[in-house]
């Protein structure tokens, strides 16, 4: 493999982790964890695909098509990383906007809205509450935000 290979290879693969650990610390604390597989394995995808193309440009012979390979390929390449950035900055940017439900965030919750829209709410859960259900969704741009208890 050539150095510029390596090289371009070895950044996606720290682009990969680095998307990697931003999509960890952002659905850390969510409560359905289903599909971070897929997005792990998508952030790493323009690695492997660089790996094989230097493998494949490794035994052409003719070196106008090794080029036109290398360039075709990083054009690829490119593209799909364009797209997962994408994906995963769209994926961070709506993460926020999921339901939440965890009860010990009542508090802190209620306390971040102005006191005229949550008077009829109590400031704490009593102890001696039972069957208890919260729900809060944030609002986006100007569509309004919904807490129930």
């Amino acid at each position: 493999m050539s150095y510029l290979s390596v090289i371009l290879t070895f950044v996606l693969f720290l682009a990969g982790v680095c998307l990697n650990i931003l999509i960890f610390l952002v659905y850390q604390e969510a409560e359905d964890k289903t599909g971070n597989s897929e997005l792990y394995a998508l952030n790493m995808a323009p690695t492997i695909i660089s790996f094989a193309l230097s493998f494949i440009i490794e035994n052409i012979k003719s070196r106008k098509q090794r080029i036109a390979t290398f360039i075709l390929g990083w054009v690829v390449i490119v593209t799909g990383l364009f797209f997962v950035v994408v994906f995963n900055l769209t994926g961070v940017l709506f993460a926020g906007l999921q339901p939440d439900t965890k009860i010990s965030r009542y508090e802190n919750i209620r306390s971040s809205w102005s006191p005229e829209y949550v008077k009829h709410f109590p400031k704490s859960i009593p102890n001696q509450a039972q069957n208890i259900k919260f729900f809060y969704r944030p609002g986006f741009l100007q569509g309004g935000s919904t807490m129930e208890l």
